[in-house]
């Protein structure tokens, strides 16, 4: 069984070199997209993919939950800090899941919505 995994990264470059990474591990579906004004009005929560394993700890000086893309996007402009501007999408099989984890851990200024990285 896979599952649909969204990783959100300031620049095209840190996007595609993440999707490059990717192709090591069993993922499918991989879209590297500018994120889109609307989802800027998106509710969910996102953390710092640092903090995976670590859901609350603070990373670079930032809180690590924010209430929506949009809020962190505020705060960080206003900090003259990257922020995210695109979106990296993909499908991964569950035993590889963890693995796949770790590699976005290593990318800076990655974030994922609050529940996915609860889960890791």
């Amino acid at each position: 069984m896979s599952r649909h995994i969204q990783v959100y990264v300031p620049t095209e470059n840190d996007a595609e070199n993440l999707a490059t990474s990717l192709k090591k591990y069993s993922v499918s579906n991989v879209t590297v997209e500018r994120i889109p004004d609307q989802d800027l009005s998106s509710d969910f929560v996102i953390v710092p993919a640092a903090s995976i394993g670590n859901v609350g700890a603070g990373h670079q000086g930032h809180p690590s939950m924010f209430a929506s893309l949009h809020s962190l996007k505020e705060q960080m402009t206003a900090d003259n800090q990257p922020s995210p501007d695109y979106v990296v999408g993909f499908s991964v099989e569950e035993d590889q899941r963890s693995d796949v984890m770790q590699e976005i851990k290593q990318v800076d200024n990655a974030y994922l919505d609050k529940e996915e990285a609860e889960e890791s």
